[in-house]
């Protein structure tokens, strides 16, 4: 861009750069980005909205990470390190949801893993259940979602 848009270029004249399109197999390209979304609709057009958008959002603070750093060091640091545990709970919340049915049976699930201006990675996952297992009413909803405030400048145990 900047070699076309330079004073001294001269169109037709100058040979720059060679036109380069990455295939949708390499991760984070326009043309990966777009056969997601077409994959993410066709699940949606075949098996209805997804009953389940949950987000996972890395925290430098786990356990796993702070008994992990030197002295001196933070997570905020440690971005390899943030990464590396994130994954590993990532894998664990999907073993939860597919191998152990924990909100029920998953036909179809598509996720994406991004990372925050600050580094941190986070996880945005639709899951679509079988029939019977889908939420139909407020009682569905309480067995399944539960929130819980901490009080005032405290953070919770299940916040860690």
């Amino acid at each position: 861009y900047d070699a076309v848009h330079g004073a001294d270029f001269k169109p037709g004249v100058d040979d720059v750069g060679v036109r380069v399109v990455m295939p949708s197999t390499y991760p984070g390209c326009a043309r990966a980005m777009q056969q997601n979304y077409l994959d993410a609709m066709t699940l949606v057009r075949k098996l209805g909205k997804p009953d389940y958008f949950i987000t996972m959002t890395a925290n430098p603070t786990w356990p796993e990470i702070q008994k992990s750093l030197q002295v001196g060091e933070t997570g905020y640091g440690r971005p390899d390190l943030v990464a590396r545990v994130f994954r590993i709970k990532f894998k664990k919340l999907l073993e939860e949801l597919l191998d152990k049915n924990a909100l029920g049976v998953v036909v179809a699930y598509t996720y994406v893993i991004e990372f925050q201006k600050r580094g941190l990675p986070h996880g945005h996952l639709l899951v679509t259940l079988q029939a019977q297992d889908k939420i139909r009413d407020s009682e569905d909803i309480d067995a399944r979602v539960c929130a819980e405030l901490p009080p005032h400048g405290k953070t919770c145990g299940s916040c860690t």
